[in-house]
Order: C-alpha cells, then sequence, then structure tokens
C-alpha cells in the first residue's frame, strides 16, 4: 500500500499479502420446465449469510432431566412365626355319672324355664283381664257422674217450675217419670227406677211446702208407661204431693196394656 502526501516527501510502503474479500454469492444452473413443452437453463445464485464476530456460538447443551429417586428398597420379609407349643394340658373325658348328672341339670334348666314362660303368659293374662275390668268401670263411673249431673239439672229445673207455680196460684204440675235414654239404661232398670223415687221423693218434699202437687203421667217412651207402672210409683213414694195423670190414649202407642187391666 502506497501513500503520497506532498511532493517531495518519502514514499511510505507496506508490504505483505493483499487483503481480498471472497465473493458472498455462488451460482448454480437450474432447468426450467414451462407448461408448452419448452425448457431453458436459468443460472441461480445464492447468497450467503455474512456472520460477524467470527463463527456462530454452539447451543448450549439442553438441562438433562432431573434423575426419578430410586425407590425404595422391599422390607425383609418377617420370618415365620414358629408352631406355638402345645400347653401340655389334657382334658380328661367325663364319666358315665357326669354325663348323667350334666344331662339332668340342663333338662331341669329347661323344665324350670317353660315354667317361668307360662307363669309370665298367666300374669300377663290376669293384667289384661285387670286393667279392662279397671277401664270398664272407669267408664261406667263416668257415666253414672254423667247422669247424676244431669238429674241434678233436672230436680233445680223442676223445683224452679214449683216456685212459678206457686207464684202464679198454679196448685198442680204435669211431669214425666223419668226414661231410659241408652240400652245401658235399660240394662239397669232397677237401679233406674230407684234414682227416678229418689228424685221424686226430693221433688215431692218441695212441692209440698209450696202447696204444689205434681202429676206424673203414663206416657210412651217413659218409665211410667203403663198404669201399672206409674201406680207401682205412688206406693213407692207414698206422697200426697205426688199423683197421677192417667191418659188412656197413650196406651194405643204401646199396647203394653187395655183399658180393663188400667182401671182395674
Amino acid at each position: 500500500m502506497t501513500e503520497t502526501k506532498n511532493p517531495g516527501e518519502k514514499k511510505l510502503s507496506v508490504g505483505g499479502p493483499k487483503l481480498t474479500l471472497k465473493p458472498r454469492t455462488e451460482t448454480g444452473v437450474v432447468r426450467q420446465s414451462f407448461s408448452h413443452g419448452r425448457s431453458k437453463q436459468v443460472v441461480v445464485e445464492t447468497v450467503k449469510r455474512r456472520t460477524i464476530g467470527g463463527a456462530p456460538a454452539k447451543p448450549e447443551p439442553a438441562p438433562e432431566a432431573p434423575k426419578k429417586a430410586a425407590a425404595p428398597a422391599p422390607r425383609p420379609a418377617a420370618p415365620p412365626e414358629a408352631p406355638k407349643k402345645p400347653s401340655g394340658v389334657v382334658l380328661r373325658t367325663l364319666t358315665e355319672e357326669e354325663r348323667n348328672a350334666r344331662a339332668h341339670a340342663l333338662a331341669d334348666s329347661r323344665v324350670r324355664e317353660a315354667e317361668e314362660r307360662k307363669h309370665a303368659e298367666e300374669d300377663a293374662k290376669r293384667r289384661a283381664v285387670q286393667e279392662a275390668a279397671d277401664r270398664i268401670e272407669r267408664e261406667a263411673a263416668a257415666a253414672r257422674k254423667r247422669d247424676e249431673d244431669e238429674r241434678r239439672k233436672d230436680i233445680a229445673r223442676l223445683t224452679e217450675c214449683i216456685h212459678v207455680a206457686e207464684r202464679l196460684g198454679c196448685h198442680r204440675i204435669r211431669i214425666y217419670g223419668g226414661a231410659f235414654s241408652t240400652d245401658e239404661h235399660r240394662a239397669h232398670a232397677s237401679q233406674m227406677w230407684s234414682r227416678l223415687v229418689d228424685s221424686l221423693g226430693e221433688l215431692g218434699g218441695v212441692a209440698t211446702e209450696h202447696g204444689v202437687v205434681l202429676c206424673v203421667e203414663n206416657h210412651f217412651s217413659t218409665m211410667t208407661e203403663s198404669a201399672a207402672q206409674t201406680v207401682k210409683l205412688m206406693r213407692d213414694l207414698n206422697l200426697d204431693s205426688v199423683g197421677i195423670l192417667y191418659d188412656q190414649a197413650n196406651l194405643t202407642f204401646t199396647h203394653c196394656e187395655n183399658y180393663r187391666e188400667a182401671v182395674a
């Protein structure tokens, strides 16, 4: 390389090989075909990519995958248990007498169990019968209480009628001789009759004090349907303040007696 700055100065020269640049292209020939059957050769240049700074760096190796932990070693199998040694106790065979004693004891136990079951069943039956009887008695007591409450109400109403009759100057009041309102009343006719006598006896005393006579009419659906029943009531009461109001026409509904029997 030479360089000249001013005339008369010495030339500087640098010896050595020349610096040259290699071509970056490579050529090649490619045959190109056309649709109408013709073809021709075409020159193709390939341009290489220039690298700066020397050869390209080698790719870093990919990190290795972590190794799996080694599986734990299997535990050693437990040694087999040694067979147990016999205890050395030998059960003796029962004698004939002992076997008979056990059989008798078992039979006696079964007999006792059967008797206990039988007694338990009998006790249960007795309790059931007693409970049923107690229930019937409670229901009967409740019925008697209801009847007694109703009887006291009737007596109170008739007592008020006696007071009103006295104020009005009425000396006689027609009344009926009770009634069988339920089948249970008919089943206990004697008790119902006694209650009728007691009630009219109490009212007869009130009527005597106020100068009033209670007249019991023979009437169907009452306890004095016939003349005979009405007369019996008068005899059981034996009070001047309680008399009879005889109605022959009512006998045509009951047919319990004819007029000859009634008059007699």
